[in-house]
């Protein structure tokens, strides 16, 4: 008896845990404004596109070379000092705090930095403006405020190799937690177990 309730209370507790693990990823949060916000589509799908008019080279690499975690990602490698430019409209609510984050990382690391460059801005504020030599993805983070309808656009060239941008999310500063699915149904079995455990001792 008594290990049949340590079983049930086991499910008990790994319903109670689960939530934080599968929200550990911001970008597939169901609170992230973000449509394919890891590429998963392999494509650039819900994104609004605009290309260099000069050596453009935008597309979604899928070889799982994001290292971090193997997710797909947006590569910015124009040649020719010239913007190719991805931006979503996202609706908002007016006077709200939202945190923006995403992953950046430079592909080859090549510490030229004489023909690359990468923006990211909210309604035409720049947020980020610089090059990175760094070939390991780093995590920016920005406090932003909504206006109902915002633009975040994302631009970027790198001659020498590639920007791979990826797991971009906006989510409100203090969003309601809401357990998933999953997280109900294992917090359901092990309740469900307990009862029937009690129920079979005391009746």
């Amino acid at each position: 008896m008594r290990t049949k309730i340590l079983i049930a209370i086991g499910f008990l507790m790994a319903g109670l845990a689960m939530p934080a693990a599968l929200r550990a990823d911001s970008c597939t949060s169901a609170n992230n404004l973000v449509a394919n916000c890891s590429f998963s589509t392999g494509d650039l799908t819900n994104w609004n596109v605009t290309n260099a008019a000069a050596g453009t080279d935008l597309y979604v690499s899928t070889s799982g070379s994001f290292s971090y975690n193997g997710d797909n990602a947006a590569a910015f490698g124009a040649t020719a000092s010239e913007y190719d430019t991805i931006s979503q409209s996202l609706s908002t609510t007016s006077g709200a705090d939202y945190i923006l984050t995403f992953w950046l990382m430079d592909y080859n690391g090549d510490g030229l930095g004489s023909n690359t460059d990468f923006q990211a801005l909210w309604n035409g504020t720049s947020l980020l403006d610089q090059y990175t030599t760094d070939p390991n993805p780093v995590q920016y983070t920005f406090a932003i405020t909504g206006t109902g309808t915002d633009t975040l656009l994302f631009e970027g060239y790198n001659g020498p190799s590639w920007y791979y941008l990826s797991d971009i999310s906006v989510t409100a500063s203090s969003p309601a937690a809401t357990p998933e699915p999953s997280s109900f149904l294992l917090l359901g079995t092990g309740l469900l177990g307990i009862a029937g455990m009690l129920r079979r001792h005391f009746v």
